[in-house]
């Protein structure tokens, strides 16, 4: 089947080896980029808004806007202004910018818009731009609605510090053998003191 544009994907090389059951087995890999055209018929890119929803986005609510490129083409230096507007009071929920992004072809990504605070139920829209280094330009002005308040997920941060449990058996064990040398002393002093008696 004949196209136009590209279609990039990859090759992982590895040599194979046998799998150690005990102990540990290092695989070295690389994976070489691969890009097939048939053609030089130029490929206009498209950047396009599959679905916008509200949830969390690392414990902090944000407007969650699925963006895709169905073209087989990639998009380079990309450009995005985007916010977030409440139709009700007009106020910018936030906004979000990006200076040089790329996009690879037929691929699909979130642009995710977090905000620090409750996001209040309600009628939005997600209002952007976006150009790329070949002069490209999209614009978007798609409603969205939040059905109940999104809230800051209280969600306590839990670091979890490595315990070597080996330190642990080495001073029980350094413990016994210090406590059965003492024993020892007194059972020897004791057996001495009798022995004079």
């Amino acid at each position: 089947k004949t196209f136009d544009g590209i279609v990039a994907g990859a090759v992982r090389v590895e040599r194979l080896t046998k799998n150690e059951k005990n102990g540990i087995t290092n695989k070295f890999a690389y994976v070489k980029g691969i890009v097939v055209r048939q053609n030089d018929n130029a490929v206009d890119p498209a950047l396009q808004i599959n679905k916008i929803k509200v949830g969390q986005y690392h414990y902090l609510p944000g407007v969650i806007v699925t963006m895709a490129n169905p073209t087989n083409i990639n998009i380079s230096k990309l450009k995005i202004d985007a916010k977030a507007v409440n139709d009700k009071t007009g106020e910018t929920l936030n906004t979000k910018t990006v200076a040089s992004g790329s996009v690879a072809p037929n691929s699909e990504f979130n642009y995710v818009i977090r905000y620090s605070k409750t996001i209040p139920a309600g009628k939005y829209h997600f209002i952007g731009t976006a150009t790329d280094q070949k002069g490209h330009h999209w614009e978007w002005r798609e409603p969205f609605t939040v059905k109940k308040a999104e809230k800051v997920a209280n969600q306590p941060i839990r670091v979890r510090g490595s315990f070597e449990w080996w330190w642990l058996l080495i001073a029980i064990l350094l413990l016994i053998i210090l406590a059965l040398i003492w024993w020892i002393i007194l059972m020897k002093r004791k057996k001495d003191h009798d022995d004079e008696e």
